[in-house]
């Protein structure tokens, strides 16, 4: 009995540490494919950009940089002819903050953001993304384009 008790209590004293290792690789899985999204802009890759995607997916932009600010929506699948422009792009993440729960992921990332080598704005990217098929996807992006407070962004976290 007393061995059985113990074994009990072993096993509800080691769940939540199996759960942080779990909960560690979601996280770090979710922000290499964000990583892999950024990499693709910057490569102009397109097959990378679409793995990253769930193209049925939405991106909601909160523009500040204008005056009133705007807000304005498209889907993610637009954003592929972006990358076969002339323009060469980089954003760049100052730091993340993910949260996984089971196969649904949100990352609250900020950014900055250069056009052709010279800084553009920067802002907060949310990211929302589902585990599909084993394999983590965009699902929604809303980011803000900010051009002042820049600073304050990369001290934040």
């Amino acid at each position: 009995m007393r061995i059985t008790l113990c074994l009990i209590i072993l096993t509800v004293l080691a769940y939540p540490a199996l759960s942080q290792k779990n909960d560690v690789a979601a996280e770090a899985a979710v922000q290499q494919t964000i990583q892999d999204f950024f990499d693709a802009i910057e490569k102009q890759d397109t097959s990378l950009f679409k793995s990253t995607l769930n193209l049925a997916g939405q991106v909601w932009v909160q523009n500040r940089a204008k005056k009133p600010t705007q807000i304005s929506s498209r889907f993610l699948k637009q954003d592929i002819a972006m990358l076969q422009g002339e323009h060469q792009y980089e954003e760049k993440a100052l730091h993340y903050d993910i949260k996984v729960h089971k196969g649904m992921a949100m990352a609250w990332v900020a950014y900055e953001f250069w056009r052709n080598g010279v800084f553009s704005h920067c802002g907060i990217d949310a990211f929302t993304l589902m585990k599909i098929q084993d394999q983590w996807k965009i699902v929604s992006l809303s980011y803000s384009v900010e051009i002042s407070g820049c600073d304050e962004l990369k001290t934040q976290h």
